[in-house]
């Protein structure tokens, strides 16, 4: 039907514009077409998620106003373009424990509006990377890039506040839920909103009350939202989360992982996700999965 004509003809719009010398006679319209197409390499719609890895499954192009065209080398061009928009990015990072290599030779990055996993055998060091790019772990070898500028010259408290880290066991503090949401306020020198507060808290699954609980009465599951809510307070443009849904029922798990994806539509962040969840993995646009330590990872 109509979806299958649109992605297996050219772009014949695109064509149009340049081959301004057709003629009445097919043969040398066909013959032209030909020309313009070697000339040009001009993708199909097909071809062209093929060319960025979608070939068995159709997912939107998070590409606005950008016009695509391949060249022999494509598929590099186009991970190349990926590249030059990525808003953090790993270069051979590694971290050594005495004479133990927890990490060996990290190249990563993510882009705005992108939602990564980070998986892997127990013990490979993906909590540790996490913590290196939250700026709570310095690495021994290698740099950070964030926005293009090495994060050590970056304040941390400038960093943190754009790159947010949230730890599988969250780090609660004060006596209340309400000690906690207004925390990120209070170092940005604003007022709280707390029905800003209840709203988030129904959106997670957790009743009014919670807000006056105190931290000591909460569950494990209870904890990780609240820790996950205080961190979107103000949206980082990176959300590093490390094992989140551990303590969640399926349900609840869930729901956390849909809020997460729609953060990522609509307003950018870029997230990048520990788990060992085979469901939240099968619903990441990118998988990445470190190595033993005995070779290096790269993108």
């Amino acid at each position: 039907g109509v979806a299958a004509k649109a992605f297996n003809r050219p772009l014949v719009a695109l064509r149009h514009n340049f081959d301004t010398r057709r003629d009445n006679d097919q043969r040398d319209e066909d013959k032209n077409r030909d020309k313009y197409q070697h000339k040009t390499s001009c993708l199909t719609v097909r071809n062209l998620f093929k060319y960025i890895g979608y070939a068995g499954e159709i997912r939107p192009l998070k590409l606005i106003g950008v016009t695509l065209r391949a060249q022999k080398s494509a598929s590099g061009h186009i991970k190349a373009m990926k590249e030059n928009s990525a808003i953090l990015q790993l270069e051979q990072v590694s971290f050594r424990i005495g004479e133990k290599t927890v990490l060996d030779k990290i190249n990563l990055s993510v882009a705005p509006g992108e939602f990564k996993l980070i998986t892997g055998p127990s013990g490979c060091g993906k909590s540790t990377l996490l913590k290196i790019i939250a700026s709570l772990l310095s690495p021994t070898d290698g740099k950070i890039l964030f926005e293009g500028k090495d994060v050590n010259a970056l304040t941390p408290e400038a960093y943190r506040q754009q790159v947010s880290y949230c730890a599988q066991t969250p780090a609660l503090f004060g006596d209340t839920v309400y000690d906690n949401f207004i925390f990120p306020w209070q170092i940005r020198h604003k007022n709280p909103e707390p029905d800003r507060f209840l709203t988030q808290l129904a959106r997670f699954g957790l009743p009014e009350e919670t807000l006056s609980k105190s931290i000591n009465d909460l569950s494990g599951g209870e904890k990780q939202r609240v820790s996950l809510i205080r961190n979107l307070q103000f949206l980082p443009k990176v959300l590093l989360l490390d094992e989140i849904t551990s303590a969640l029922d399926e349900q609840n798990k869930k729901n956390v992982n849909e809020i997460i994806h729609q953060y990522v539509r609509e307003q950018q962040i870029a997230v990048l996700w520990v788990t060992h969840d085979k469901d939240e993995i099968s619903h990441a646009d990118e998988v990445v999965t470190l190595p033993s330590h005995q070779e290096a990872v790269n993108e």
